[in-house]
Formats: C-alpha cells, structure tokens, sequence
C-alpha cells in the first residue's frame, strides 16, 4: 500500500544493504528467447539498469496501474508543499499530478484518505467516504472492493508478543461491521480465498498456539502452520502464498525465509536470504544479502516448487538499495529502486515470465 503518496516496505521485510558503489552501469542480463523448430534458443541482452530521475530528487517509488509511469514524492522548492509526481519508463523531466495523498492500491485506485487520527475510504470519485475507527492499527479493503477488515488494539506493552488486536470486517460504506477474531502477538495480513477469508498472525485469545492462521468471516479459524514470531510477512498479488521469515527459533534448519501456502498451510523453506517482493502470484523475488556489496543480483523463486534462478547477475542494481525501496511492475517486467549511491530512481529490466 501507498502512505502518504508513497507505497511503505512491508513492515518486517528485511532492508537491503545501502551500496557504497559508483553506480556506473553493471554488465548486461541474459534473457533466453522461446525456441521454436526455425528459432533455436538464443540469448537477448537486456539493457543495463539506468536512472530515470536527477540525483537526489525523490524517494519512496510506487507503479501506475499500467506499469508505464512511476510516480514519487518530492518538492520543486525546500519551503513548498510535498507534491506526487510522475516520470515514464524512458525518464526525463517527471510531470506534478494533481493525485490525492492517500493509499493506493496496487492497480492505482485511491484505497483511503488521511483525516486527523483517522483514515477514510475513498468513493469512487476519490472523494472520503465511511471513516475507520480511530483505533485502527492495520487495514486491508477486499479485491473486490466491496469489504473492509481492520485491527484494532494499543501498540502496549512494548512486549510485541503480547500485543493484543481485534480484528472486525465491515461493507466499505460501514454496514454489517462485526468482530471475527481477538489475537494476541500478532495482526491482520489480508485477504485469501476470493475475499471469503482473511490472513492473520499470532494466536487466539483462546487458543495457546501461535502461528498463521486462515479465518472466515463468522470467525472460525484454521491453523495454517504454528510457528512462534513469524516476522517479514508479505501475502501475495491474489492472496495464494504468504512469504515470511523464521530466526532465532534454536534450529538451524527451521531459521530462514519460508514460503506458505494459504490454501492447504503446505510450507517451503527458500535458500537465500535478503529483501524480497511478489513479482505476481507465486514468484517471489529475492535480492540476495551480500555483505559489503555495492551492486545486487535478483533471483525468482517459484513458490509452489522453491526452484529458483538468477534473474540479473551481480552488479545488475549497480550502486545498492536505499531503505529497503524498490519494487517489481505490476507487469513484472521492470524493478525500479532508490540507488544508495547516487540517490536516485533507477530502473532495470527483467527477463520475461515464462
């Protein structure tokens, strides 16, 4: 979701290594074209990652709809007001919109307004509509548009553990609101099955188990997998998979980025470790940790089978990742990222979906 004209990392998602490079172009990607009996496999160079923005003008990138512009934040003069701006895929000079601060969904439609201490849905025309409680701590409106869920709790005690939510579901315009569930350590994900049930994390108030946990929405709950402080958890475009991180659990072999089906709680322990994005329904993308580099790799992993293949080779994001920002097109066919060392937009072309 976009804050404020700009989409926050996923909250536990871990940051990506600041670079210290040049941020020269890194060497070229190799794509593989489709064989046919008249067009043997061949190899297509993919153009090196380039900025599509001055150095230092902006931050916190998301995509249109249509993945033809990225828009950002930024100010013309240091005393005037925060504008969202857009810039096209070949660059150049970025063009002020007149969008709305607010959450954005991931097509480009207008989710919520900010109002004070209190977050307001968006009616089609863009304008505020029902407002959520003021003690709303997480939301997430239904891909159809037509539902709301929401937590609400106190961000005490400082023990995250032993947080408690209320998590309650509501038509968009705030008819049949109703209670589905009391969590304690853990917080509303999203939406799964076609809008019919919600993702959530922690355990019950009635039930000892921590874990994942797939709710419908009279409230009966299904385990999904018990796992004890899940963090990084990042759901899926179509709510299919959820992406999560394991550490300090004393086993070497259960520490690590784990892979979870929402449909039958099947896990799958992904090698690798790094900053990670959904590139679409069931493949993740992974920049992998490197300690001391100045330029990244992107690697796909296939969520049903954890395969995986480099995507871009080392040096492909020349200059690192600042603050954990960048994201794939809705498309999946390009990355952009804010370059740590030049300050900037950059953009990288992905090899096709096969």
């Amino acid at each position: 979701m976009i804050l404020g004209g700009c989409r926050a990392a996923p909250e536990a998602n871990p940051a990506v290594e600041t670079g210290s490079g040049s941020g020269s172009a890194g060497p070229k990607a190799a794509a593989t074209t489709s064989p046919t009996a008249f067009l043997p496999a061949t190899s297509t160079p993919l153009p090196p990652a380039r900025p599509i923005t001055p150095s230092g003008c902006c931050a916190r990138p998301w995509w249109s709809g249509d993945s033809q512009l990225i828009y950002f934040m930024d100010r013309l003069d240091p005393l005037a007001e925060a504008s969202i701006f857009a810039v096209s895929l070949e660059g150049g000079t970025a063009t002020a919109t007149d969008m709305a601060f607010g959450l954005y969904s991931p097509a480009g439609d207008l989710i919520a307004l900010p109002g004070g201490t209190e977050w307001a849905l968006a009616r089609p025309d863009g304008t505020a509509g029902w407002r959520l409680p003021s003690g709303t701590i997480t939301f997430r409106v239904s891909r159809s548009g037509a539902q709301v869920a929401w937590s609400e709790g106190s961000s005490l005690p400082v023990q995250i553990d032993r947080r408690q939510r209320t998590i309650w579901v509501a038509n968009v315009d705030g008819t049949e609101r109703r209670q589905v569930a009391l969590l304690v350590g853990g917080d509303l994900l999203g939406w799964t099955g076609n809008d019919e049930r919600l993702l959530v994390s922690g355990r019950r108030a009635d039930d000892p188990q921590s874990g994942i946990w797939s709710l419908d929405l009279g409230g009966d709950a299904r385990l999904l997998w018990a796992a004890d402080r899940p963090r990084s958890l990042l759901l899926s475009p179509d709510g299919g998979w959820l992406a999560l991180l394991l550490t300090f659990t004393g086993d070497p072999q259960a520490d690590g980025l784990w892979v979870l089906s929402t449909s039958d709680g099947a896990p799958r322990r992904i090698e690798g470790y790094g900053s990670y994005r959904w590139r679409s329904e069931g493949r993740l993308l992974l920049l992998p940790f490197e300690a001391g580099a100045s330029s990244l790799s992107v690697v796909e992993v296939e969520a049903k089978s954890g395969s995986s293949k480099t995507l871009l080779p080392a040096g492909a994001l020349p200059g690192g990742v600042s603050n954990n920002e960048w994201l794939p097109s809705p498309d999946g066919r390009w990355i952009v990222y804010l370059n740590a060392a030049e300050g900037n937009l950059w953009l990288a072309a992905l090899p096709r979906v096969d």
